[in-house]
């Protein structure tokens, strides 16, 4: 977040405090608009969420790891369709099972790997996210050293899902952007942890394998998603390594944009496998060879464009609600003189947020044209 961000949160804050101070039993318009100052501040403080999805196989956990620069989620099938993972910042490392009816059950690990160089020291260990999926309501404590596969279950049936695994990181890109993998399209009107998290979503990102993207069965999964999730999208097409030919990959892009045309912002090819192992590499040369060849860099600045384009929404449409709220407070009364000036106070202070917002909007996406 800038400084322009910041001192508008600080402005809101402060006109907030002055509408509390102007509530009273009598006074209901000062109320909703200090719940309506209070809703906005948590729109523009809420983290970016992203929602990476895909059929088996597909290179989800490949993406969140890379995107994470550490081994969080296992890049096998061992967890269930009915299991949604959302992963966010925490000040220490945590996991929660969020069943069906919203109990929480912490459980403990502090095996959360990390991509570093082949010379670091202490290597670092695999992936042990715990969670327990074989049941809803029973989640005991496992041991962090238990190997992946006994700690996930894979479910036996294929459904919305019910159940959200709630993973708390301090990892510094996690304060601003929140990451949920999804096996299943939840239902949109559940009223699940999972279809709740969903509905929190602001960019979809569909993975798809490069030997055979865009499966119709791929399509109807798209397809069930809500239009509103889907307004910022991105498709990758993983295991670009995989492709034989360079030749075939202008076939590929050109077949899939085709095929999705006006589903996605942008497809992008991409290998996760040349990109982490560019991480890793010693060797600079080397390490940027494989970069460039993984199209890595492409994908991030795609999503950095979409995240961007959120933020600049989210400005745009506080800066209108927050003109609505100044108006209507130009036309109540107070109840007293000392009041009134506060009240016009208040409501001048709140236009002048509002363009504020406004003014710092269009230089998100311009930011990104620039890089």
């Amino acid at each position: 977040m800038g400084i322009i961000e910041s001192q508008a949160l600080c402005e809101l804050q402060a006109a907030r405090e002055m509408l509390v101070e102007l509530c009273s039993d009598r006074l209901v318009a000062f109320k909703r608009a200090a719940r309506a100052v209070e809703g906005i501040q948590y729109h523009l403080l809420r983290p970016v969420r992203i929602a990476v999805l895909g059929e088996e196989n597909s290179g989800k956990s490949l993406l969140l790891n890379y995107l994470l620069r550490h081994q969080i989620l296992p890049t096998s099938n061992f967890s269930p369709d009915d299991t949604e993972i959302l992963i966010r910042y925490a000040a220490e490392p945590c996991v929660y099972v969020v069943n069906q009816e919203g109990r929480r059950t912490r459980l403990t690990s502090r095996a959360f790997g990390a991509l570093s160089k082949a010379e670091a020291w202490p290597v670092p260990k695999p992936s042990n996210i715990i969670y327990q999926a074989s049941k809803a309501d029973v989640a005991p404590v496992i041991s962090s050293d238990a190997p992946a596969s006994m700690m996930f279950a894979r479910s036996r049936m294929t459904r919305s899902p019910s159940r959200l695994i709630d993973v708390g990181l301090p990892i510094e890109i996690l304060k601003d952007l929140e990451m949920i993998e999804v096996r299943n399209i939840p239902d949109s009107q559940a009223a699940t942890p999972a279809s709740a998290a969903f509905r929190q979503v602001d960019i979809c990102i569909w993975c798809t394998l490069a030997t055979q993207a865009w499966k119709e069965t791929e399509a109807m999964s798209w397809r069930r998603i809500p239009p509103v999730r889907r307004r910022s999208a991105l498709m990758l097409v993983t295991y670009k390594d995989a492709i034989g030919d360079h030749g075939d990959e202008g076939k590929i892009l050109e077949r899939l944009y085709r095929a999705t045309a006006s589903l996605f912002s942008d497809v992008k090819l991409v290998s996760f496998k040349d990109a982490v192992a560019g991480l890793l590499e010693n060797d600079p040369e080397r390490a940027s060879r494989l970069q460039d060849a993984s199209n890595v860099e492409a994908v991030e600045r795609a999503l950095l464009r979409l995240v961007h384009e959120r933020q600049a929404l989210r400005m745009r449409k506080a800066s209108r609600l927050l003109h609505m709220i100044a108006d209507k407070l130009h036309h109540a009364r107070a109840g007293s003189t000392a009041r009134d000036i506060k009240r016009s106070a208040v409501a001048e202070r709140l236009q002048q947020i509002a363009d504020m917002l406004l003014n710092i909007a269009p230089s998100a996406s311009l930011e990104v044209q620039a890089a």
